[in-house]
């Protein structure tokens, strides 16, 4: 893999590599990518889209993937008769189905876009094993039946090691396996294992392409968002205990609609075989400004160390209910949840500049909009009162400039 220049031009041509696709496959489209991953092979396809949908029968998935659609914001962009849903399970060998099945669903596709994953920083490795490894093996199983077919695999720029000799910038290509820093947690580790599979049978001639996007946030214009996302859950606990860590992680948010539409335009390129792409925004988002915003919008957040900030997620909420974010502490304190690093995207920004696809930064305005979308949908409550949170972040600053004070005449 990786063979064609950074700087090639984008292309829009047929699906990838080649012909114009009838038939494409999708798994994780009840995922919030996978909805827009749906809506975006749609709009710029002719395509007849066949899901993949963990359901008990025929009737049951279609119901699932509507509902899912339905609550991403895309229900109504989804021309329904273009989609086929069908039962399968990809944590299961051939997905569940009698070999006869299994081969027949591979028959006639022309792409197949891997998605689906169990997405848990939590589980160990073993229990995320069967759905992210072993469904990615049997993903590459159909696209062999499918013969010609390409295999446009969804990563993660968590597949990546910190500071590795041979990822200056951390670019666009193959991961090593041993880095000096890694994310360590299970669902990172079955996505570099999956990845590498794919790789591998790129390297035996298979047409594949690897994307990579970073941390999935809302959608850019509506704000829509999952709110059983980590992030979320992260947001919705700071606020929650009122204390947030004193660090100031990179977070590469990118919004769902630019990740979605901005694959499916590469897809379509020829010259995308054998490639990886990092799908990033132009510039992270400091934990810092988010945290800042927080407090502008009117929620009241001191700083507190990092264990502090632990111990407050561990304590119930002032309703006696268990902090939001109290899920995720096993990851929390076992495992750094964002490396402070850049992310290469040359190759993706190159492929995508001959067409109308920009990804948008997460700024201040969009902020706005995401925390609007979770308030509107119960999630975040509203501030009591904004004088509050600008009185807070007042003191908050004023507490900073003590500790650096204090910091510049202190010597141990």
């Amino acid at each position: 893999m990786g063979g064609q220049s950074a700087e090639e031009p984008a292309r829009r041509s047929a699906a990838v590599p080649g012909d114009t696709p009838d038939r494409v496959l999708l798994s994780g489209a009840t995922g919030f990518l996978g909805t827009f991953l749906l809506r975006a092979l749609l709009s710029q396809t002719r395509a007849e889209v066949r899901c993949l949908v963990r359901a008990d029968d025929a009737r049951s998935a279609r119901e699932r993937l509507d509902a899912c659609v339905r609550s991403s914001g895309v229900g109504g962009e989804i021309e329904w008769r273009r989609v086929v849903p069908l039962v399968a399970d990809l944590s299961r060998p051939g997905l569940g189905l009698p070999e006869t099945a299994f081969r027949e669903l591979g028959r006639g596709v022309s792409a197949i876009y891997h998605s689906g994953a169990m997405l848990d920083f939590v589980r160990p490795y073993e229990a995320l094993e069967p759905t992210n490894v072993g469904g990615t093996r049997e993903m590459l199983r159909l696209r062999e039946i499918a013969g010609g077919a390409a295999l446009h695999y969804v990563s993660s720029i968590g597949v990546l090691p910190e500071g590795h000799p041979e990822l200056a910038g951390l670019a666009e290509v193959a991961a090593p396996e041993k880095g000096r820093t890694l994310i360590h947690g299970g669902y990172c580790r079955s996505k570099r294992v999956a990845e590498q599979l794919v790789v591998r049978a790129g390297a035996l001639g298979a047409p594949v392409v690897v994307y990579r996007p970073g941390l999935i946030s809302g959608h850019s214009r509506t704000g829509a968002w999952k709110i059983d996302d980590a992030i979320c859950k992260i947001i919705k606990g700071t606020i929650q205990a009122g204390v947030a860590p004193d660090v100031d992680w990179r977070m590469a948010l990118v919004p769902v609609d630019f990740v979605a539409d901005a694959l499916v335009t590469m897809s379509r390129q020829p010259g995308s075989r054998g490639r990886f792409f990092h799908l990033v925004g132009p510039e992270a988002v400091r934990w810092s400004q988010l945290v800042n915003h927080l407090r502008r919008r009117g929620y009241a957040i001191a700083s507190r160390p990092y264990g502090e900030w632990l111990d407050a997620l561990a304590a119930p909420t002032s309703a006696g209910a268990p902090n939001e974010a109290a899920c995720l502490l096993p990851w929390l304190r076992a495992d750094c949840p964002m490396l402070d690093v850049d992310y290469d995207a040359s190759s993706a920004r190159a492929a995508l500049a001959g067409s109308s696809i920009a990804c948008p930064p997460v700024d201040e305005a969009m902020l706005d909009r995401y925390l609007d979308a979770l308030v509107s949908a119960g999630f975040l409550a509203a501030p009591t009162r904004r004088k509050d949170g600008e009185r807070a972040a007042s003191a908050e600053r004023r507490r900073a400039a003590r500790r650096g004070r204090a910091g510049r005449s202190h010597v141990e």
